[in-house]
């Protein structure tokens, strides 16, 4: 989480003392399969890695690539595929734990978030916020967990779910304020 104050990253502390030193052997374990062109990383991440796959090389290609760097750097990270990549986190961390870790930091109730998700890997956090909804290309199983299904797949999916979760926001404020007190 990044403390715009401190202008620094407090990491969740069960990923450990040094999380990016895990991370950093990761990457270079991936090193072949990145400067080779098959896969980039996306950028952004501090204590986990997604990677996406170029060209020809496919979804399944890079996640057995990626298997075998974490493995070459005796790495414990749990690789998993999603839509588009290849998710890889330490052991016991999943976007679930990542939700409930921040709604404890901000101090605020996971039935206040809501969260978007497509791939299966999602639903460990969809299924502790109060609002999941998912884009259109999202797998049946994140659909049926949604409470608001986008019309739209990807991006566009999203910013269809923006809007409506500010519609829903915009509603129910207009209910409140004209409600008798």
């Amino acid at each position: 989480m990044l403390d715009p104050r401190g202008f620094r990253f407090t990491f969740n502390p069960a990923l450990g003392p040094s999380p990016w030193r895990a991370v950093a052997a990761l990457r270079e374990a991936l090193d072949g399969l990145v400067s080779s062109g098959r896969a980039f990383v996306q950028p952004g991440k501090e204590a986990t890695l997604t990677l996406y796959p170029v060209g020809p090389t496919t979804v399944a290609q890079v996640a057995a690539a990626a298997e075998d760097a974490a493995a070459q750097a005796g790495s414990t990270f749990r690789v998993t595929q999603n839509i588009r990549g290849v998710e890889l986190r330490p052991p016991g961390i999943d976007k679930g734990a990542g939700a409930r870790w921040l709604a404890d930091q901000l101090g605020i109730p996971l039935r206040s978030f809501a969260g978007v998700g497509d791939a299966d890997d999602d639903l460990t956090f969809l299924s502790v916020v109060g609002y999941p909804a998912a884009p259109a290309n999202a797998s049946p199983s994140v659909r049926s967990t949604a409470r608001y299904v986008a019309t739209r797949p990807f991006g566009e999916g999203l910013l269809e779910i923006l809007e409506h979760l500010l519609d829903v926001n915009h509603r129910a404020g207009t209910e409140q304020s004209q409600s008798p007190t």
